[in-house]
């Protein structure tokens, strides 16, 4: 039988919705015990938490970057939301030196504030197509941020005053944190580089030792090293502030990507592919923590509580339900919903070498890389 496409668009969308009550329940803000318990708070429907950190107030605060909100959490679950523009797609987020949360808006190119009372105070416009992701308290007094698609790392003072300086070409910086040197350190993901930066602006960048790596995430640990994470290669990575590696294999399609200094001296991390929380000692002990089915961590922070809180992504089927839904909703044009899977560097393309290895989470828009995270605070936070 032969269904006209308005009448199929109708039956698709019928569907996805039956599937998205029955699924509304997928996005979530975790917290896990250092001993490995693990509890799951429920926030909207398709909100898509992402960034984490842990905020000035005793609470947790997050960026919710496919409904375009700011939230916070309390110890004992109850969240609150504040609104931004629709569309701005929150990702990064850190509590910044002047006592306010900071945040990047990836799609609409800006840096924005908000108080521990939840009033936005600011947001600061970047140049278009920088696609800001990371973003983390200095040393210097001021906010340091990562834009991805624009191959730049930028600072800006309490005030909103903006520097930008370059980084190599196509380089993807991602994760950005402050080290125990005082520098700035951060990850350059396309590139298999960790970058150092100095408050003043000088850069230097070492190769990671794997190929192909990915390197995402990045925190300065309890041990004044710098871990970051391996998402292509499986790998936890660490290395000195004078530049001298170490690298922990994890099982195969782990997927490792948030990271953060814990509060029992070691590193945690997500495996955004296995659904697992991992943590690993200074010298290189691996415990993993198994989450529910369907769970695919992202970003982690350590809470005021000394639990780690960390954003996990929707499962396949929400995903799968949210995709009959847009192609319904827009008559059978090609539709591409917030997030996506699939291997993009910041030009739009797809390297195959990437692609081959596993699903990458990607925003839609041709000139924003990475839908990843991405610890972004400060050890005095935790």
């Amino acid at each position: 039988m032969h269904l006209p496409k308005a009448s199929l668009s109708l039956l698709l969308l019928a569907a996805a919705q039956f599937a998205t009550s029955r699924l509304a329940h997928a996005d979530t803000i975790g917290k896990i015990t250092p001993a490995g318990v693990v509890t799951a708070y429920s926030v909207a429907p398709n909100s898509g938490p992402l960034g984490i950190t842990a905020g000035p107030n005793g609470n947790v605060w997050f960026t919710e970057q496919t409904s375009g909100k700011i939230g916070q959490i309390t110890s004992g679950g109850a969240v609150s939301e504040y609104n931004l523009a629709p569309n701005s797609g929150p990702s990064g987020i850190t509590t910044g030196p002047n006592g306010n949360i900071w945040f990047t808006e990836q799609t609409a190119n800006k840096i924005g504030q908000i108080t521990p009372g939840g009033v936005i105070t600011n947001e600061f416009p970047l140049g278009s197509n920088s696609g800001p992701m990371g973003i983390s308290a200095g040393s210097d007094g001021n906010v340091w941020f990562t834009e991805n698609a624009a191959a730049r790392v930028g600072r800006i003072t309490s005030g909103g005053s903006i520097t930008e300086f370059s980084v190599s070409s196509n380089s993807g910086p991602l994760g950005i944190t402050t080290g125990s040197d005082t520098n700035i350190w951060f990850t350059e993901n396309t590139a298999d580089r960790i970058g150092r930066i100095t408050p003043s602006g000088s850069i230097t960048e070492f190769s990671v030792p794997t190929s192909s790596s990915g390197p995402s995430g990045i925190t300065a640990g309890p041990d004044g090293n710098l871990w970051f994470t391996e998402q292509y290669a499986d790998k936890i990575g660490q290395i000195t502030p004078g530049g001298v590696f170490k690298e922990y294999a994890l099982a195969p399609n782990s997927g490792p990507l948030g990271i953060t200094a814990g509060p029992n001296g070691n590193v945690w991390f997500t495996e955004q592919t296995s659904g697992k929380i991992g943590q690993i000692t200074p010298g290189g002990a691996i415990t993993e923590y198994n989450l529910s089915p369907g769970s695919h961590p992202l970003g982690i922070t350590t809470g005021p509580d000394g639990n780690l809180w960390f954003t996990p992504e929707p499962s396949s089927l929400v995903l799968a339900a949210m995709g009959l839904v847009g192609l319904a909703a827009r008559g059978w044009r090609r539709w591409k919903r917030p997030w996506s899977l699939g291997a993009r560097s910041p030009g739009g393309s797809a390297p195959a070498e990437r692609a081959k290895r596993r699903p990458r989470i990607t925003r839609s828009h041709p000139s924003v890389a990475v839908r990843q995270f991405l610890k972004t605070d400060q050890p005095p936070i935790h």
